[in-house]
């Protein structure tokens, strides 16, 4: 066999072993966690692995956390190839296993753990799991056990005096590594002791209350002494009834494996009687079958022959409406000599009619024009009166702003004759100043020199003071004037606007009330014509008299006078009725086509009702014989289907009691079923009882020497304490004493 074959084998029995998750690849197996999930199912009692944690079953992402966990599956299996096998397993490179992803040592270890599945207390578990693959894997499952049987022929079994050392090494090991924690908590302490060398004389009363401490903790290990006692007490009871238990067990199993076989027999023979009944119901339902068909068929018949039935009846009273109406042919031909010599009358009537309506046509299209003209110029008359009242209501505006200006205009004009007047007496007091001025220059006032300068000066400046105000009433005085005359110019348009309005306004409204004068000549016209069209009517009326005496003919004129009396009045309801008019005159020339062809298919329908007559005859022949062969069949469906439901009622009393005897084997069935699924559990209970016994049993041994360890270092570190206190204290005496104190104290002490 190849290494890639070997390797597939073992996969399919591994994956077949119902894990959490199928195995697909090498690298899978790197964590160790799929080979301890097997070791567990092949021996659950493995302390070195927690199964019952799903967190250890998670894949380990370091590197050392793989090799730890691969080192405790392998030194587990060695165990149980040690202890229970005899045998000794060749050693694996673990931390290549879990780098590398090459299935040589991955193999290896799966033989390994197939061989130990073959000799372990779940051997039977196995070996059924490894029937259900293919035989192909069978057979190489098989070839690889052979392989390792012949590779462990050549190693010795080990001896019970081999099995006591590897024990005792065991126990060896175990001792060393408590030792050693024990020398790292000497160590500790030594380090403690010298870091409080010179506080040891403050804390000899803290030591003297350890010991009581001491004291109590040694009473306490006394108590759990005598707890020791009283669990293996408990021990044994537990076990006395374990074994009760498991031989309750095997007396259940006994009776459940006879139960089972009778089970059996019972069901081999209710499968042979349920195999026969069911050939025989479907025997019957074939039969059953065939008859609903023969049944179908004949309703089908029978159906067939009421539709027959019910053309026939249709036929029947078809022939009678024909007949009816064959009897009603000669008073028609009466009729509609009569209605076409009325027609022709009706003809001439409607002829003249028709002109009168074109005239009354062409005035009504006459009126409506003359009708509309008239409004659009009423519509033109508001307009020109709505613009008159705006014109008129602009010119009262222009009038009172007129009055506001020559208000201003005047206030302007005062304004002015006061400037004037302030401007003559400014100019008065110039020609003053001036005068004074050529006084003061006469050479006959030199006395008086210095006073007339003052003067002079103070007339000067109130001279240009004056020029100044004369410039600014000036330039004001301008001023005015110019907005005097822009008032006066824009007055004057505002006038010429006016004016010009009401010249327009004047000439619309002329016209206006010529055009009503226009449309009131053409009102009376229209009259007038109207007046002509009565007289011709009246005319008319007197030719139709003396025409047509008969009595329709004046009843219509007697109609035509109303209408033309209220087509005066109402012109649209004149138009409505002759259109009315014009379709019944469309309907009866449609009634007389229809009546024509009506009589034509009248004839040609009466010919097939003969034809149709002799043949529904036969058929109501052959009916009648169809009928008495479909009574004679139905009666014989009758009685054959009440044999097929005594047949069928039997029948169904016997599957009855047939499926009361399944349903009473059935619930032996649950019964039993539930009985084996409490001894399951009961069976469980005991494991697990056991288990936990096995493990507080290895607690309390642990504990217990635990315990006594603990109790020996106390001891000895109470010793070295002691040693270690003496030692200082001599140490202090032999140094020679400076401070007669410090002699008190060590003194005293």
């Amino acid at each position: 066999m190849d290494q890639n074959e070997e390797f597939e084998t073992l996969l399919e029995w591994v994956n077949d072993l119902n894990l959490l998750s199928p195995v697909s690849k090498v690298h899978s197996f790197n964590d160790g966690v799929i080979f301890s999930k097997i070791l567990f199912q092949i021996d659950p009692e493995c302390t070195g692995l927690d199964h019952k944690n799903e967190e250890d079953l998670n894949p380990y992402s370091d590197w050392v956390d793989r090799v730890k966990n691969l080192k405790k599956v392998y030194k587990e299996l060695l165990y149980f190839y040690l202890n229970k096998l005899g045998k000794n397993l060749d050693p694996i490179n673990i931390i290549t296993l879990s780098r590398n992803n090459k299935p040589d040592l991955v193999c290896q270890f799966l033989k390994y753990l197939l061989y130990a599945s073959m000799y372990c207390e779940r051997k039977a578990k196995f070996v059924k799991k490894i029937t259900r693959l293919s035989k192909k894997t069978q057979l190489s499952i098989m070839q690889i056990i052979k392989n390792l049987m012949e590779s462990q022929k050549g190693q010795i079994t080990l001896t019970n005096k081999q099995k006591e050392n590897e024990e005792e090494k065991r126990k060896k090991e175990n001792e060393n590594t408590n030792e050693k924690e024990l020398l790292k908590n000497i160590f500790q302490l030594k380090e403690t002791v010298d870091q409080q060398k010179e506080e040891l004389n403050k804390k000899n009363k803290t030591l003297k209350e350890q010991s009581k401490i001491i004291q109590q903790s040694i009473g306490k290990i006394k108590e759990a002494k005598d707890e020791k006692q009283e669990m293996t007490k408990k021990l044994k009871s537990l076990e006395k009834e374990n074994d009760q238990m498991y031989k309750h067990l095997k007396k259940y199993e006994t009776k459940y494996e006879k139960l089972k076989k009778s089970h059996l027999t019972l069901g081999q023979e209710l499968e042979s009687k349920h195999d026969q009944e069911l050939e025989k119901i479907m025997i019957e339902n074939t039969r059953l079958k065939e008859t609903e068909k023969e049944k179908l068929r004949l309703d089908y018949e029978i159906i067939e022959l009421n539709e027959q039935l019910e053309e026939f009846k249709k036929l029947e009273t078809l022939h009678k409406l024909y007949k009816e109406k064959i009897e009603q042919i000669p008073q028609l031909k009466d009729s509609l000599v009569l209605l076409e010599n009325r027609n022709e009358e009706l003809l001439s009537q409607i002829e003249q009619l028709n002109d009168q309506l074109e005239k009354n046509s062409q005035l009504q299209n006459n009126y409506e024009v003359t009708k509309d003209e008239n409004q659009e110029l009423k519509i033109e008359n508001q307009h020109y009166k709505s613009s008159y009242e705006r014109t008129k209501n602009e010119l009262n505006e222009a009038i009172k702003s007129r009055n506001e200006g020559l208000v201003r205009y005047e206030e302007l004009s005062r304004k002015n004759t006061l400037i004037n007047n302030e401007l003559i007496e400014l100019k008065e007091q110039l020609k003053i100043n001036n005068i004074c001025n050529d006084h003061s220059n006469n050479p006959n006032n030199n006395n008086n020199n210095s006073e007339n300068n003052n003067f002079s000066m103070s007339v000067h400046w109130e001279n240009e003071f004056l020029k100044k105000q004369l410039t600014k009433l000036q330039s004001e005085f301008d001023k005015f004037i110019k907005l005097g005359q822009m008032q006066e110019t824009t007055e004057n348009e505002h006038e010429d606007r006016l004016k010009q309005l009401l010249k327009n306004t004047q000439d619309s409204k002329l016209k206006v009330e010529q055009q009503l004068i226009s449309m009131g000549k053409k009102n009376i016209q229209l009259e007038s014509q109207l007046e002509t069209t009565k007289s011709e009517l009246e005319i008319i009326k007197g030719t139709l008299e003396l025409k047509n005496q008969d009595n329709s003919s004046q009843n219509i004129i007697k109609s035509l006078e109303d209408k033309l009396i209220q087509s005066t009045n109402s012109k649209k309801i004149l138009l409505k009725k002759l259109t009315d008019q014009e379709k019944n005159k469309e309907n009866l020339m449609l009634q007389l086509k229809n009546s024509l062809e009506e009589k034509v298919k009248l004839n040609q329908q009466f010919q097939n009702s003969q034809n149709k007559l002799f043949e529904t005859e036969k058929l109501v022949i052959s009916s009648k014989n169809r009928e008495k062969n479909a009574a004679l069949k139905i009666t014989e469906y009758r009685k054959s289907i009440k044999n097929c439901l005594l047949k069928i009622q039997k029948k169904e009393q016997t599957i009855n009691h047939f499926s009361m005897k399944l349903k009473q084997s059935e619930q032996i069935k649950q019964h039993l079923e539930k009985r084996l699924l409490e001894n399951a559990k009961k069976r469980g209970q005991l494991i697990c009882q056991n288990k936990d016994s096995q493990y507080w049993k290895k607690k309390f041994l642990e504990k217990t020497n635990n315990l006594e360890k603990e109790n020996q270092l106390i001891t000895s570190s109470i010793y070295s304490l002691g040693s270690e206190i003496l030692r200082i204290r001599n140490q202090n005496f032999n140094k020679p004493i400076q401070n007669k104190r410090k002699r008190y104290f060590y003194e005293k002490n």
